[in-house]
């Protein structure tokens, strides 16, 4: 009989002691989620959307990334995904038919970028900082015509960090016009994916690792031809322009496509404005479609 008390007495302090490595188990577990649950809910938002509405292409607007500035946009770079750096960013364009003369021909346009506003030499076709930067460059449709046949767009990503200037462009082909149409860039490590109406259309992979920055986002800026001559912005529409700190997939991807555009103007205060530099003769505001 003894023994047998013995046998459950020595049961019970094993399940007692049991018991109690799953109690601090849990404990841990629980105490782990409610750790990444606290820094998913306080941290830096992954996803950031810059421009929630719609702004014309002659609207020149600059967005802080600083976390200090009251009403800014932080943009936080990835710094922990299994790829190396990752970031996606998508927007809504609308184009419209350009009307110009011959002197416009083959000029750059700025739609937004990451980086600075600044040029290096007069003659530069882009902006000196681009993470990415986003430009659009017309072709004429006939000598003598007066309107574009091919809307190109050129994807300008920095790339080594230790040559001033040195980037590579990516080149769109042939973008509609008179409709809305979703472009995404999205970068892993050391390629860039662009979509086009949730389509792939073009993969590059870079010799070097890409390059971030941490200057501000700025859209619809003018530029500097080599002439002198003033391109502002663009002719169209600009909307849903939007960051994600991280490579999207092919279902994030639909759901945005699926999505459509934001079409309310952006008329608050909270985004500053530059002076317009467009001619009225090269763009019409009106909605064509």
């Amino acid at each position: 009989m003894a023994e047998q008390d013995n046998s459950l007495m020595g049961e019970s302090v094993f399940g007692r002691i049991g018991f109690t490595l799953l109690v601090i188990i849990m404990f841990f577990i629980l105490l782990r989620i409610g750790i990444l649950v606290l820094s998913y809910i306080n941290g830096p938002k992954r996803e950031i959307t810059l421009i929630p509405g719609m702004i014309n292409g002659n609207q020149a607007k600059s967005y802080s990334v600083n976390p200090n500035k009251s009403g800014s946009f932080p943009i936080f770079r990835s710094d922990d995904e299994d790829k190396g750096l990752e970031y996606t960013w998508s927007f809504w364009l609308h184009l419209d038919e350009l009307i110009f003369n011959d002197s416009q021909q083959g000029n750059t346009y700025h739609v937004w970028n990451k980086g600075n506003i600044e040029k290096i030499a007069d003659g530069d076709e882009y902006f000196s900082k681009n993470g990415p930067g986003v430009y659009l460059q017309y072709d004429q449709k006939a000598e003598g015509g007066t309107s574009a046949n091919e809307i190109n767009m050129n994807i300008v990503i920095d790339t080594d960090p230790a040559v001033q200037e040195s980037y590579e462009v990516i080149t769109i082909n042939n973008l509609s016009s008179n409709k809305w149409m979703n472009i995404i860039i999205r970068a892993e490590h050391d390629k860039i994916d662009v979509f086009v109406e949730g389509t792939l259309i073009q993969r590059t992979v870079f010799e070097k690792p890409l390059r971030q920055n941490y200057s501000d986002v700025y859209a619809c800026q003018m530029l500097l031809d080599s002439t002198g001559s003033e391109n502002p912005g663009f002719s169209g529409r600009l909307s849903g322009l939007k960051y994600y700190d991280r490579a999207i997939g092919t279902t994030k991807i639909m759901d945005i496509q699926n999505s459509g555009p934001e079409l309310t103007y952006i008329t608050s205060d909270n985004y500053d404005t530059v002076s317009s530099y467009f001619s009225h003769i090269w763009y019409n505001s009106a909605l064509s479609s």
